[in-house]
Formats: C-alpha cells, structure tokens, sequence
C-alpha cells in the first residue's frame, strides 16, 4: 500500500498527465465546439418539446413560440458550424493532424446534413418523419463532436498507434 508521500504517482494521475490537450489553442476550440453543440442540441430539445411532435394529442407542450426557439435553435447550429469550420481550417495547417482532419471533416458532413434536414423539417411543416430523422442525425452529430474532441485530447503521436477503431495508446498506464 502506497503512502501519501511516496514519490511516484497513481495509475489515475498518470493518465490524467498523458491525455492532456496537445495545445492550449486546440484546447479552446475544442471547448467552443463542445458549448456551442450541447446548446444546439438543448436548444433542439425545447424546438421538439415546443412543437406538435411533443407526444402525443393531449401532451402539454413548453409552450414557447416556435418560431421563436427555432431561430435560436439554427442560431446555435450555425454557431456549432462555425467552429467545426475554424477547426477545419485550422487542421489543414498542420502537416501532421491527418486524423484529426478526417474526423473534422466526418463530423462537418453530419453537421451539414443535419442541418438540411432541419430545413427541410421546417419549410415542410415539421413531418414526423423527418422529426425522428433529425433526432437520430443529433445523436449522429454528438457522437461525431466527442469523437473530435477525442482527436484534440490524445497524447502526441509518438505515443499513440492507430487501431481499427481509431487512436489508442500504445502502451498501457502503469499501476
């Protein structure tokens, strides 16, 4: 058993250390992209709760404005695309951010496609179809945002190998 003043440090601290991000600029962006989509998708949950899909005939509903919340909640996904681009932009200057490209560029599709839908959903009268295709393409694009922020928190290169399913260390933390 290990004392409180023994000189090497727990498994947990250790690997707190090796997944420290890259660069404190990755860091912020990082960040911006993870407040600006947890407020899309909060702001797409009042959108749904506010609309004529909140359950069923006699569900009571938020009561906000459609048309209101709607605005606000493009707002934020325009914002969320703003950052996906920067990072985009961002990636293609560095020589060696070829995974983290590919899972920008992943997780710009999605946000595009998502987007689409979310159009179409509203100059179509809010369909229930696409309702629930635009709750999958959420979950789509939360899923592709942590799987970026991932890419921005991962050791340095020398230290991870690529997996099938990604990045991963190379070498296990010690305990």
């Amino acid at each position: 058993m290990r004392g409180v003043n023994d000189s090497q440090p727990d498994a947990a601290h250790h690997l707190l250390e090796q997944f420290q991000p890259n660069m404190a600029a990755w860091s912020v962006d990082g960040r911006a992209l993870t407040f600006t989509a947890l407020l899309t998708l909060f702001l797409g949950t009042i959108v749904t709760g506010s609309g004529p899909h909140a359950g069923d005939e006699a569900a009571e509903r938020l009561g906000y404005a459609m048309i209101t919340v709607a605005r606000l909640h493009s707002l934020a996904a325009w914002s969320a695309l703003a950052c996906v681009a920067a990072l985009a932009w961002r990636s293609t200057r560095l020589a060696d951010a070829h995974e983290l490209r590919r899972r920008v560029t992943v997780l710009l599709v999605v946000v595009l496609l998502q987007g689409g839908v979310g159009y179409v959903q509203w100059f179509t009268q809010v369909p229930a179809g696409l309702v629930f295709v635009h709750i999958i393409g959420a979950v789509a694009f939360w899923s592709a945002v942590l799987w970026v922020r991932a890419a921005l928190t991962v050791p340095p290169s020398a230290d991870v190998r690529r997996s099938g399913s990604g990045i991963a260390p190379s070498r296990p933390a010690t305990v």
